[in-house]
């Protein structure tokens, strides 16, 4: 709350006191104000940015007297030659007098345009500005994300690469491209993606690099973020904070310890810097705002009116324009989750062919072998094995078969080497045409099968 300084609250109720206004600038930009002489007006809109977070926009104008140009934007032997500038920091106070004058601190701002201009009565100085929430709505973010980034050396069709311990999910990652000798950016979910489970970077076939290169895979990786230190960093970011005051705000009145960490954080682009701080205060339940001498804070949203405060009764007050309005007879609630998509190396399996399909003459019957592949068991493909070692998940595999009208027979082995493998199935009828296929499961439950394929058994001897 702010301080009286000698006055009481009768004081400001009484009709006949005059109001009083000044405005001081940083005139030098290394925050040095001083009063700005001659304010013959200022005007300040406000606008409700965030109903529930009580946040408030403003936006302000003031008139000065420019006497004999004194805040001339070009002549530099003026009295106040560049004390006004776009960019600079302002302050705007609203007083009482009573005996003497009392001022405090009302709005904080920066400078948006200074125009100066002439009549025949008198010379005017004129400038809009916004204060801190207003600044912080009508610009945007330029960086969209919170982690680290990683470096690896690509090995000749290596599809996995271990992340770091501190890593919760992959942002971007970008490959070395020999032909253009940059780094292209991959595409998540089709050129590579992200095991939850694992905590890899995976490439995905067909993208998985034949050559080795040195620093080849760039992969920027999100890292765990205590909400309050984002806050600081998007304020650093928009000017209203520095990097050698991030701790110390941090450690003030001004900023409430969350104590919860967000695994992820990011935000689109064309975000503001208001409405990412607001998302930061939903997650946690906290307000942002800036107090009256242009401080920003972050805390908990109080629940308990204090017992000092003074409440307006019916006669301080007029309420004009009362209507019934349909849209506040109803709440409404958007929640929107996180999309966490991974694609994994499918299980996969492949029909070859038919090979040594035979009739024989002595008992009329015709055998065949056929021959299919495991290409992947659902978590690493079988070249993967076969280049860098490793267990396969596969739990069984076999083939189907049957001749049209008949039963369908199934062949199942329990070896779970990948690769191509082999059957030879005997007792067939000479002269037929039999459907075929490959299947194999893995011990996540997954299930693949190849598509049906047809071969016809040979003519017996007469």
């Amino acid at each position: 709350m702010q301080d009286l300084q000698g006055l009481s609250l009768s004081d400001f109720e009484t009709k006949g006191n005059v109001i009083l206004g000044k405005v001081e600038v940083d005139k030098d930009g290394s925050r040095n104000f001083t009063e700005l002489e001659g304010v013959t007006n200022f005007d300040i809109q406000s606008n409700i940015t965030n109903l529930f977070l009580k946040t408030c926009a403003k936006t302000f104008t003031i008139e000065l007297l420019n006497t004999d140009d004194k805040y001339s934007l070009f002549n530099k032997g003026k009295s106040d030659y560049d004390h006004i500038r776009q960019g600079r920091r302002c302050k705007l106070y609203i007083g009482i007098e009573k005996d003497s004058e009392y001022y405090w601190s009302w709005i904080y701002g920066i400078i948006d345009n200074v125009t100066t201009s002439y009549d025949a009565d008198r010379e005017r100085c004129s400038i809009s500005g916004r204060d801190y929430v207003a600044y912080l709505s009508e610009n945007y973010l330029k960086n969209l994300w919170w982690g680290k980034q990683q470096k690896y050396n690509i090995v000749a069709e290596q599809e996995k690469y271990d992340m770091p311990t501190a890593c919760k999910g992959i942002y971007r990652a970008f490959l070395y491209n020999e032909s253009t000798e940059e780094y292209d950016e991959l595409t998540l979910n089709s050129e590579f993606t992200y095991d939850w489970e694992d905590n890899q970077f995976v490439f995905l076939h067909p993208r998985v690099p034949f050559e080795n290169k040195t620093n080849g895979l760039y992969v920027y990786y999100f890292t765990a973020q205590t909400v309050e230190n984002v806050v600081a960093d998007l304020l650093i970011e928009a000017g209203l904070l520095t990097h050698s005051e991030k701790q110390s705000w941090l450690a003030s009145e001004l900023v409430t310890p969350t104590g919860k960490t967000i695994d992820r954080v990011w935000f689109n682009s064309g975000t503001s810097y208001i409405d990412a701080i607001e998302l930061l205060t939903e997650r946690v339940i906290y307000r942002f705002g800036v107090t009256n001498l242009g401080k920003p804070f972050f805390k908990t949203i109080p629940v308990l009116l204090s017992t000092t405060a003074k409440r307006l009764n019916a006669g301080e007050y007029m309420v004009r324009n009362i209507e019934d309005r349909i849209d506040e007879l109803y709440n409404h609630f958007y929640l929107v989750g996180e999309e966490r998509d991974m694609k994994r190396i499918n299980l996969g399996v492949f029909a070859n062919g038919v090979e040594e399909i035979t009739t024989s003459s002595e008992t009329g019957k015709s055998t065949a072998t056929l021959v299919g592949t495991v290409l992947a068991d659902g978590k690493t493909s079988a070249n993967q094995i076969k280049l860098f070692g490793g267990s396969s998940i596969i739990t069984s595999k076999g083939f189907k078969w049957q001749k049209e009208g008949e039963a369908e027979q199934v062949y199942s082995s329990v070896n779970s080497s990948m690769g191509l493998f082999t059957k030879e199935i005997t007792d067939l009828d000479p002269d037929t045409r039999y459907s075929w296929s490959v299947w194999a499961k893995n011990n996540l439950g997954h299930y693949a099968e190849s598509n049906w394929n047809t071969f016809v058994t040979p003519e017996g001897e007469e």
